[in-house]
Formats: structure tokens, sequence, C-alpha cells
């Protein structure tokens, strides 16, 4: 190898370990929930073993007063919780450049190669970003560590069904069995049809919202939003968690979105409020507005119903961004994506770059999750 190929391999290495930073960085660009994870730093580095757990509240009981007069006190052991655990999902990338494509543009300077890969290396980054984003809202319960249990999972599968929402028969987020499949609505009573109401999402359809002027998204999607972050809001002696439950982020697609914008526009008009919008998502290029303490984020990912066996009507998510942990088994140092580069490998014919990440998604406890079912209209 010539010195000008040896300092062209030795650049295409360098560039391609510059370029995982800006992988990792551009993760916080491509959906507006893993946006605050990464300004959280909500990840937990370091994890290790086949699959990673959490834990939260079985058992809701209330201590009993006493008169305070003389008498004995009895305990029992009690199983206070209940664990979850996800397997570990693994994701990988390769790009190159063929010998022919080093060799044809050598004449042209390293800096053409080097363009060359970029351009390589920018079709790999968008494969891995389109794989997470898919893994956000997949509907695997995680049985199978073919990618992360998503949004669709933690809230059931949602679908509408006879203007009532539904849930996906048999669907045990995290290997936590809920007993009921049947129509449910978010203000149930202590989430009735479900074994265990800190797995129950809070979830509605927005036919069911009989308070308000309509029963169509276009003109109570105000209303919903402001309903759900009220419903969802739990105290942190009945959250299951600890914590207090607060709803700051609405995910949803297109027409969702344009639908919103339109109520708000006419508010504006006859005086009402003036249309705000979250800075940092705004100079991420991630459309938004502020409904109250909500932020309404369209996001074309977002899916509809069809897979859940409802009829593609659309799905708006309302989250508590901070009941969200990505976990690893990279540490820190590593970082949510590693990178590999190879030249010298007799198989390979030209160089071979590779992006890798393995991670998996947890929330506190789906009562920080909810869903609004039924917005196509």
């Amino acid at each position: 190898m010539s010195v000008t190929d040896a300092q062209t391999a030795r650049g295409m290495a360098t560039r391609h370990y510059r370029s995982v930073k800006q992988v990792v960085k551009g993760i916080g660009h491509i959906n507006a929930l893993l946006a605050r994870i990464m300004k959280n730093n909500q990840i937990k580095y370091g994890c290790y073993g086949k699959s990673f757990n959490w834990y939260v509240r079985k058992l809701d009981e209330t201590a009993e007063w006493t008169s305070g007069e003389l008498g004995s006190r009895t305990f029992e052991e009690k199983d206070p919780i209940n664990e979850a655990e996800l397997d570990f999902c693994y994701l990988d990338r390769t790009y190159g450049l063929g010998e022919a494509s080093i060799k044809s543009n050598r004449a042209a300077g390293a800096e053409k190669i080097y363009d060359m890969q970029r351009e390589q290396a920018e079709i790999a980054r968008n494969a891995m970003y389109r794989a997470i984003v898919t893994a956000l809202y997949s509907n695997s319960d995680g049985s199978k560590a073919n990618g992360p249990a998503g949004l669709r999972a933690i809230t059931g599968n949602p679908y509408e069904s006879s203007s009532a929402i539904a849930l996906a028969a048999n669907l045990t987020y995290a290997g936590i069995a809920n007993t009921g499949t049947t129509a449910i609505s978010a203000w149930a009573a202590n989430k009735a049809s479900f074994t265990n109401k800190y797995w129950a999402p809070e979830c509605i359809g927005i036919h069911e919202l009989g308070h308000v002027s309509g029963d169509a998204w276009s003109t109570d999607c105000i209303d919903a939003i402001y309903w759900m972050a009220n419903a969802m809001g739990r105290t942190q002696d009945i959250s299951g968690t600890g914590k207090i439950i607060r709803p700051d982020l609405a995910l949803m697609n297109i027409d969702p979105f344009n639908a919103l914008w339109a109520e708000l526009v006419d508010l504006k008009g006859t005086g009402g409020p003036i249309n705000l919008m979250e800075e940092a998502f705004t100079n991420a290029g991630i459309r938004n507005v502020q409904v109250g303490q909500v932020t309404c984020v369209y996001d074309e990912n977002v899916p509809d119903d069809t897979s859940a066996g409802g009829s593609s009507y659309e799905i708006v998510f309302v989250l508590d961004s901070k009941a969200f942990t990505i976990y690893t088994q990279n540490t820190k140092a590593e970082g949510l994506i590693e990178g590999e580069w190879k030249t010298d490998d007799p198989e390979i014919v030209g160089g071979v770059g590779v992006y890798k990440s393995n991670m998996g998604f947890g929330i506190d406890s789906p009562v920080s999750a909810g869903a609004v079912v039924g917005c196509n209209n």
C-alpha cells in the first residue's frame, strides 16, 4: 500500500469513528420522546445479562387507625411488587466502499473518497434511526427479542371498536398478564377489567368523551388533551411508582396534528390563547405546539390501529416522558451506538464500517402512558 493510500485509509477510519458521536446526537432529533430521554439523560448504562428488569408496586393497601389502647401488633410479610422484565435487543448496520470505488476515484483525491464514504454512512445512519423509531411504536410485547416493546404494547395495542376503545386480546406487556380485553374507558373504576391496575394504560376513545361538544377529534381535540392530562395525573401515593405522574407529551400523525392546529388558530382568531411551542423541539426541526402542560408533537411515524384489528383510525399517544428509560449493556464511555471500521480483513475488498447498538425501552408504569383512539375525523 502506498503512503497516499495508507493516509486515505487512516482518514476513512478516523471519519467513521467521528461520525458515531453525530449518529448518537441525531437520535434526539428524530423523535420527541427520544429527544426528552436524551436531554434528561434517562439512560441506564452498564446493564448485563439477557434482560433488564424494573419494579412497580403490586399491593394497594391502607394502614388502619387505632384507638391507641394497649394491645399487640401483628405482621405479615407480603410480596409488594411486580417485576417487569424485557430482553435486550440488538441492532447493527454496515456500510462500505468497494475497491473499485476507492481506486477509480483515487485520482480525484482523498476528499472525493471521503464524500462517498459520508454518503454511504448517511444511508446506514438513517437505517438505524428508522429501526429505532419503528421499535418505539412497536406492538411487540417483548416475548421475542426481535425488537423492543414499544408504545402500542405499553398501551395494550388499543383500537376503536363500536365507538369505544378496546385492547388487543391476550396482550401481556413485559410478562405482566391482565385478564381484561373487553372495551375499557379511562374513567372505569379501578380498571375493573384488569388484574393489576398499575399495569392498565390510560386509554379512551374520542367518542367516549360524551361531556364535550361533538365526539370528534376535529372539534374536541383540545378538550381530549386536557382531559387525558387530568385523567392520567397521579399523586405519588397511588401512582404505583412512588412518583407524581404528570403527562407532558402527546405524539400524533399529520391529520390529528393539523386538526389541532386548526382549532388553536380558530381560538386565537377569537381572542383565545396564543400558540406557543417548545423551543428545543422547534430548534431540532420537530413541529410542536403547547396545549396547557402538554407539548403536542407531529410525528409521521405514529401508527394507526390497523394491526390491532381496528379500522385504520388514528391514535394519539399521551405520555409522561419522565417515566421512560433506555437500558443498554454498553458503558457510558461506549455510548448508545458503537462503531467499527475495517480495511485489513482479507475477506473485505475495500473498507467497511458498522454502527451497532443494544437497548430496550422501559417505562416506570404503564399508567404513565395513554392513548386516544378514533382520532380520524
